[in-house]
């Protein structure tokens, strides 16, 4: 699996007129941008459009004692070429490696994906665990070849952008891959068809974490899902999906051993006006992760949510809009309405983004007896000073932070209304405010409320 962030990490980053290394790393990484952290440049000139000097590059990453326990490699599509000739190598020079990632670009149907089948054999592949294909072009020969592939340790494929379709998706589902647990296929066209194909496959009985993001999936396509009786997820995400609808969700959920087990489920973007279909799943009874962002709830739907004691077992919990929406105002008050009835004794996690909340403890129900485990708060929305003395009002015994990161109109001076929290809120240690506001200066004006301990850190753009 790919190291964790806080380990040693390398970006060795080839651009067109520099390449730079840090050393003793786990994690190569060829990419086309510039890296920012500091390093030491090993070669002056070095093409990305050059597949020649790309092989003479891993080549000399091969030769070079410093990747001797390269755990992860990233690199562009045109250097798997050079990776095919130095199969022979990899195992030796690199046996430690069991992440791989070829990247592509926003067209995949202007890069291939390298056709040597005879790289695609080599023993090394077996060392894998992870392998990630994004933004390449993968027929139905190619994704052939990929199911070929010695692959017997492989435990997460992610095909992300590929083109690949219903036909190279069949095509891929004949590998044997005992051991697979993640399959991530998002934005690759797949239709009720390509769910058929999932569904005739019953010897992938280890996969348990489905990504289905940004295809063509309808209520045909959740029936056809629903029908895996093989397989028992504990995580699904089907955002993206805008032919889905409330059908599609009822579908989906009539798959009682397909979802009975599920964890984390993503349903954003999938043109739902109301969540009634979990409110009546009783069999959701393990669910712990939710996102539904950018549908469309009304306010005035009547969903009995008070009485939906299964979804309690909650953690994370992600609602709103995923930028600045010019929806009619009943949809921000439909989500309002909908968290006031979610039963959240447990939740330890709210994201809301972009939802009309100048009056958040009032009129959202976000109290102590609403959320009474809650210990992190991200909130993009917040408008005014109005808005910020009304969550200030809020009494969260364990909220340790508090990211108001999106919300570019608020100033030091509306932040500062936040001292009023240390009552209500006597765990919080860290807030997150928005990128231009001075944290010192909201620091200070809190610090007048003789709050003294709390961290203000301005958001980075990345």
């Amino acid at each position: 699996m790919l190291p964790n962030s806080d380990r040693a990490s390398l970006a060795l980053t080839c651009s067109l007129a520099r390449t730079t290394v840090h050393s003793e790393s786990t994690k190569l990484n060829f990419s086309r941008g510039n890296n920012s952290g500091s390093s030491s440049s090993i070669d002056s000139a070095v093409s990305l459009d050059s597949i020649s000097r790309g092989t003479q590059l891993l080549q000399r990453c091969l030769k070079d004692p410093r990747w001797a326990r390269l755990e992860a490699l990233q690199l562009p599509a045109s250097f798997h070429n050079g990776l095919c000739s130095a199969a022979g190598q990899v195992a030796q020079r690199w046996p430690h490696l069991r992440s791989l990632t070829l990247v592509g670009n926003d067209q995949p149907g202007h890069e291939p994906l390298p056709t040597a089948s005879r790289g695609l054999q080599a023993a090394w592949w077996a060392q894998l665990v992870s392998l990630m294909i994004k933004g390449i072009y993968i027929d139905v020969g190619a994704a052939q070849r990929l199911a070929q592939a010695r692959l017997d340790n492989l435990q997460e494929l992610c095909l992300d952008n590929n083109e690949l379709h219903d036909t190279g998706l069949a095509q891929v589902l004949t590998a044997p891959w005992p051991n697979l647990s993640s399959l991530t296929i998002s934005a690759n066209g797949l239709s009720s068809t390509g769910m058929q194909h999932l569904a005739a496959v019953t010897h992938l009985t280890a996969l348990s974490v489905l990504g289905l993001q940004n295809n063509l999936l309808d209520m045909q396509a959740m029936q056809a899902l629903a029908a895996c009786s093989h397989l028992r997820l504990a995580g699904l995400d089907l955002s993206g999906n805008e032919h889905m609808h409330y059908s599609g969700l009822v579908q989906l959920l009539a798959g009682t051993h397909l979802v009975s087990g599920l964890r984390s489920l993503g349903i954003n973007q999938v043109a739902l006006t109301n969540l009634a279909p979990l409110a009546a799943a009783t069999h959701l009874s393990s669910l712990t992760s939710l996102e539904f962002c950018d549908n469309y709830f009304a306010a005035t739907l009547a969903i009995p949510f008070g009485t939906a004691t299964h979804l309690s077992t909650l953690r994370h919990l992600t609602l709103g809009f995923s930028s600045p929406s010019s929806v009619h105002t009943w949809y921000h008050t439909g989500f309002m309405s909908l968290l006031k009835q979610l039963p959240l004794p447990h939740l330890t996690s709210l994201v809301v983004k972009h939802v009309r909340l100048n009056h958040v403890s009032d009129e959202a129900g976000l109290d102590q007896a609403k959320l009474p485990a809650l210990q992190t708060l991200l909130i993009a929305g917040l408008k005014s000073k109005g808005g910020i003395i009304a969550l200030s009002k809020a009494q969260w015994p364990q909220l340790q932070e508090l990211d108001l990161a999106g919300n570019d109109s608020l100033t030091a001076s509306a932040l500062g209304e936040l001292w009023r929290m240390r009552r209500g809120c006597p765990a919080l240690r860290r807030l997150v405010v928005p990128h231009g506001v001075n944290a010192e200066s909201v620091r200070a004006r809190l610090a007048r409320g003789d709050w003294v301990d709390l961290a203000v850190a301005e958001h980075l753009p990345v």
